[in-house]
């Protein structure tokens, strides 16, 4: 059994695939959510021989229950079931590889059943890439696509981009898809989405705020210059997660400079934010940036609209909160 945890999305679904691809390619995969799914449904398939191959992967998404995040039963009605992922906990066979995995910078070390898992589970912490591991990955990735671009324009493509291995990756395949071989700072600029010249902190301030007049202003201001929502989607969960961190590690009694230092943020960024968004707390941030999690998938399923749907669904995310 394994228990994967990063506080990226891209590097948390990667290392997942790659345990399930080391373990076995003659695997039966199960991919469930701990949010969404019924507990009883899992329990049952953990403990059923597979159908069509010899061994059987299960991958239990966004265990939420095993981190800090304090969970309202109402949103979260799983959070009760403790007793049934126990028992899930304890199914192991030589069929069957379970792989619980949540997007978090940390394991809670305050909940017994957290440390239960923790003890019990080979334990993966997928750390978030530094600038020069960064700059090598976007390098690789482009070579890759038979594509040149110096060590300047990588790090100029890195500024103008929000801090995201999510988003980082859906502008490279942009890049990727062009049919010259050379990436300069002009190949850059015509197709890269144009995160500066939108006023990003604007834009967000108005989504984490559930300001929807404000939010329809700037979302318009936002498509005049792109016809990208995953994008747009990609820049709002940066500035919420970003939010999100500053306060956990205020909550841990982290100086504002320490703050700073940490997520390689200008110090007045850290001031403003805490002004900014005083009244909210971790739980709410967190539940937006699920819900864009959430429309992110859908948006690359082609399950809705991106034009107009996905507008609507970022609009009734504010108007759910006022």
């Amino acid at each position: 059994m394994y228990l994967v945890y990063s506080a990226d999305h891209f590097l948390l679904k990667n290392q997942v695939e790659k345990i399930i691809k080391k373990h076995t390619l003659e695997s039966e995969v199960q991919v469930y959510s701990w949010i969404n799914d019924n507990l009883n449904r899992i329990y049952e398939n953990v403990n059923t021989v597979a159908l069509f191959a010899q061994h059987k992967t299960i991958i239990i998404n966004d265990c939420l229950f095993l981190t800090n995040q304090t969970l309202d039963e109402k949103k979260y009605p799983n959070k009760s079931q403790k007793e049934l992922m126990l028992k899930i906990l304890a199914s192991k066979n030589d069929q069957t590889t379970i792989i619980f995995s949540v997007q978090t910078d940390e394991i809670s070390t305050k909940t017994k059943i957290a440390q239960k898992f923790a003890n019990e589970c080979r334990v993966i912490e997928v750390p978030l890439l530094d600038s020069a591991h960064l700059q090598s990955y976007v390098n690789q990735r482009l070579q890759a696509k038979k594509k040149k671009i110096t060590e300047q324009h990588i790090k100029y493509f890195l500024t103008i981009i929000p801090n995201d291995l999510v988003a980082i990756n859906h502008e490279i395949e942009k890049l990727s898809a062009l049919s010259t071989p050379i990436i300069d700072q002009n190949t850059i600029d015509q197709n890269i989405s144009k995160y500066r010249e939108v006023n990003i902190f604007n834009l967000a301030e108005a989504f984490i705020n559930n300001q929807t007049k404000a939010f329809i202003v700037q979302l318009r201001d936002y498509f005049e210059l792109n016809n990208d929502c995953v994008s747009l989607i990609y820049l709002l969960a940066s500035e919420l997660v970003f939010t999100r961190d500053c306060f956990l590690l205020k909550q841990r009694q982290k100086s504002s400079q320490t703050i700073a230092t940490l997520l390689n943020a200008h110090p007045y960024r850290i001031k403003m934010t805490f002004k900014k968004y005083k009244h909210l707390d971790i739980d709410t941030l967190n539940d937006k940036i699920l819900v864009l999690y959430d429309l992110n998938s859908l948006l690359v399923q082609g399950s809705i609209d991106p034009t107009i749907i996905a507008k609507l669904e970022l609009i009734k995310v504010i108007e759910r909160e006022n």
